[in-house]
């Protein structure tokens, strides 16, 4: 009795030990194929989703309830462009503007200690930086984080623009015409208008076109274009009613 059931363990010991032999043989648990996205990057054990892209800003409220709250991912293709930085914060702009405004800068783009840091102001950084291994450690001075007024306004307008043309991504000369009536840009030389924006020049305008063109070009176009604010919808009420 004793001898049959080690007879019959050592038969499913075999039988075991050739099936694990089987499974290795056939299926190479080495791969990374044996688990979607082993030694692959973060997420690849699942299909990549498709991600949105805009190709305007939309507003916080907008982002908020579509892309925030849910936990959506977005796209905002080219965004950095209608910063007011990207395109104002050139070296001239920033030595008339912010000159006096005091930074901290550092020697050599690979921190030395023993070289220590000092202060200086803004415009002899803009000066020198070129010329001279110098590099600002600063966080954005209190000064220059308010958002100039006049490129804020023409950015309303860009926008306008934009969302005129969001639904077929290119305007002919006619219906870029309309757009700009409706937008109420006031008296314009249209044919200069067209040719600055028409950068490919293929007698069309793509929403990307509008997107790029640099924000001093872009209000110099519109001379006669005015930032209206949105009056209130209440009615004052009668003086009888007070």
């Amino acid at each position: 009795m004793a001898y049959s059931t080690f007879r019959n363990s050592r038969i499913q010991i075999i039988l075991l030990i050739l099936s694990l032999y089987y499974c290795r043989a056939t299926v190479d648990v080495s791969s990374d194929a044996f688990i979607k996205g082993h030694m692959k990057p973060l997420g690849s054990h699942r299909e990549p989703l498709a991600v949105e892209e805009l190709t305007s800003i939309p507003n916080p409220k907008t982002f908020y309830d579509l892309y925030t709250k849910p936990g959506k991912p977005v796209i905002l293709r080219n965004a950095a462009k209608a910063i007011p930085a990207f395109s104002l914060w050139t070296d001239e702009y920033l030595s008339e503007k912010f000159g006096n405004v005091q930074v901290l800068v550092e020697e050599g783009k690979k921190e030395n200690r023993s070289k220590g840091n000092f202060m200086t102001s803004l415009k002899e950084f803009v000066n020198s930086y070129k010329t001279e291994d110098l590099y600002v450690v600063h966080t954005v001075p209190k000064e220059m984080r308010a958002v100039d007024y006049e490129f804020a306004t023409y950015e309303v307008l860009r926008k306008q623009i934009l969302d005129a043309m969001l639904l077929r991504k290119m305007a002919s000369k006619q219906k870029f015409r309309k757009i700009l009536l409706d937008c109420e840009v006031g008296e314009i030389k249209f044919i200069d208008v067209f040719s600055a924006f028409d950068k490919d020049k293929n007698g069309k305008i793509s929403i990307n076109e509008v997107h790029e063109l640099p924000y001093g070009q872009f209000s110099k176009l519109f001379p006669n274009w005015h930032y209206q604010t949105e009056e209130s919808n209440e009615m004052e009420p009668d003086r009888d009613e007070l």
